[in-house]
């Protein structure tokens, strides 16, 4: 706690772990109205001493209803890039500009503020009514593209601008409180990009379902293989309808 002691108002305690989605929202709506800023950071964050007071600086400069991060660096190898900027919802090596680069090969690439196309929920300062407004995180979405899909709601509503602020910095573990490509992993990201395809919209709902099917008849033959379990699962309980936190994949 020492490390944010000096921000650090209130801790909100809860029984057990309710995702990411349903955490965000609690706080943000009982405290968001008393504040104009949000700042979201993910629990395996580290940040410098001035990243938050950067950032603040910046939002007073740039335009109405945009969404800022700062520069993420790798925590274990502080020297390599883990995203200066979100360019769309594909992943690792596609998904992050300038993701595992050397900071110091890049560096004269990086302008003091980049546009990005979508927000990283790992660390982002809003306006606090932008957030409310919209409604905050969808709570269906467990874990991952919960970010993606308050990106495009934010879009549609303000047409939301993202920007990178590179002289702010975090140092991200990235996967720290999640094993990559473990179960868990597989199982809630397949459920939740899933959902996040489907947009609420009736027909695509209909042809990601018709999708899911398919994945989930190809994918039978290797059902022993832990991961494929898992992705099955995922595939099955998205179009049942059960979201939030499955009792297998704690």
């Amino acid at each position: 706690m020492s490390d944010v002691a000096p921000y650090c108002r209130e801790v909100s305690k809860f029984r057990e772990n309710t995702g990411y989605s349903f955490a965000n929202n609690h706080v943000a709506k009982k405290i968001g109205r008393n504040y104009e800023y949000l700042l979201f950071i993910n629990n395996d964050t580290l940040i410098e001493p001035d990243t938050i007071e950067i950032m603040l600086d910046y939002a007073k400069k740039l335009p109405r209803h945009s969404v800022l991060h700062p520069l993420s660096l790798k925590y274990e190898e502080p020297e390599i890039i883990t995203s200066a900027g979100s360019l769309n919802i594909l992943g690792p090596g596609v998904g992050y500009r300038f993701e595992s680069a050397k900071l110091s090969k890049v560096k004269s690439r990086l302008k003091p503020v980049m546009k990005q196309n979508y927000l990283h929920g790992a660390c982002f300062l809003i306006n606090s009514k932008d957030f409310l407004d919209v409604g905050g995180f969808d709570e269906r979405f467990y874990i991952y593209h919960e970010d993606n899909d308050l990106s495009r709601k934010l879009k549609k509503k303000f047409n939301s601008t993202f920007y990178c602020i590179t002289e702010a910095v975090i140092y991200h573990k990235h996967h720290g409180s999640e094993p990559f490509h473990k179960e868990r992993h597989w199982y809630y990201t397949i459920k939740s990009m899933a959902l996040y395809l489907t947009d609420n919209n009736d027909y695509k709902k209909v042809f990601i379902g018709l999708i899911c099917r398919l994945a989930n008849l190809l994918l039978w033959p290797f059902k022993t293989d832990s991961n494929i379990k898992a992705v099955r699962a995922g595939l099955r309980d998205y179009l049942e309808g059960n979201f939030g936190r499955s009792e297998i994949y704690r």
